[in-house]
């Protein structure tokens, strides 16, 4: 399901490549998807599995200090932490110094907002960092 808004010359080739698709499905995807589902598809659920086991590591890590708050995830692989409680300083600044004296680098969530618009001033202190690298490499982060 989706919205296109363009002029009837857009509209029109738009529609005739979104009609080209519902006829041109790819048949070797779709018999690797048939094998994977009739034959017990592993890969989800071990993904899952490790995403969470690196999800509980880096939030072990951070639980450590005192006064951050941290948004965990039911689903997903990036978590927020708020460093209003520890510092004045707004995420970039904290994100710069995390980077250059302890080796992790996140993104402020910041950068993820429209610039001065009411949900950037609210994140301005919160930092996202992602947890669906190796086992290893979040190992290696919390220390």
């Amino acid at each position: 399901i989706g919205w296109l808004i363009a002029s009837p010359r857009v509209r029109a080739a738009c529609q005739a490549i979104q009609q080209y698709m519902t006829f041109s499905v790819g048949n070797p995807l779709q018999a690797a998807l048939a094998q994977a589902i009739g034959e017990g598809w592993s890969f989800p659920k071990e993904n899952r599995d490790v995403l969470q086991h690196n999800r509980e590591i880096i939030v072990g890590a951070l639980e450590d200090v005192q006064d951050l708050q941290i948004h965990v995830p039911q689903a997903g692989y990036f978590l927020l932490a708020d460093f209003a409680q520890l510092t004045d300083k707004d995420a970039t600044a904290v994100n710069d110094v995390l980077t250059r004296k302890v080796g992790v680098t996140g993104i402020p969530a910041t950068a993820l907002c429209r610039k001065g618009s009411e949900t950037a001033k609210r994140f301005r202190s919160f930092i996202r960092f992602s947890f669906c690298k190796s086992t290893e490499e979040v190992e290696d982060a919390a220390q």
